[in-house]
């Protein structure tokens, strides 16, 4: 049988002088395609590219199509230290196509008016707990970011009579912050 060629091919066979065709199919991969899914398509200015959920199918030659499971393909490498839109390629047995991956970065930063004071006396104490700050990404998409404060621990606990205090720290910034606990 010719498997230079994809198609349908006949096989013969004969035994004690009778022959039948016996039809073969010679099929092979023909491409390899990688689904668009918002979760590995962008990746943040600096960040790692998370192709765990990268779906893939090879296409054969009789039209159909195969699952690709992550942990098979070979996935190649951006930069994520440049802003942009790059190109990355996978590869699954000879096959090689390439998707394209945006590198986001921050493009403005803006304080939303209302979360800190625009004016501060001479020697007095400047609050940031309440800030909040507008991002605009170089893909267009914005967000305002907010701390997010999380209970670090107790500096004094409070008992009958005195007050304790508490920390926190924001999940956002290095911000840390100090709570007064009334006494019990």
């Amino acid at each position: 049988i010719d498997t230079s060629t994809y198609g349908i091919k006949e096989l013969s066979v004969t035994y004690k002088g009778i022959t039948i065709q016996y039809p073969i199919e010679v099929v092979g991969a023909l491409s390899l395609t990688v689904n668009k899914d918002s979760s590995w398509e962008k990746v943040m200015f600096g960040g790692t590219l998370d192709t765990s959920k990268m779906t893939a199918y090879v296409t054969y030659s009789d039209e159909t199509a195969k699952p690709v499971e992550t942990k098979d393909l070979i996935i190649g490498e951006i930069d994520t230290s440049k802003v942009g839109q790059q190109s990355l390629k996978v590869s699954y047995n000879g096959l090689e196509t390439t998707v394209k991956v945006e590198v986001v970065g921050v493009d403005t930063l803006t304080v939303v008016d209302g979360t800190v004071d625009k004016e501060i006396r001479k020697g007095g104490a400047f609050d940031l707990t309440n800030i909040s700050v507008s991002v605009k990404y170089t893909d267009g998409t914005t967000e305002i970011i907010e701390h997010n404060w999380v209970y670090t621990h107790t500096l004094i606990a409070p008992n009958c009579t005195e007050t304790g205090l508490d920390l926190y720290s924001c999940e956002n910034c290095s911000l840390v912050r100090m709570v007064v606990r009334d006494a019990i």
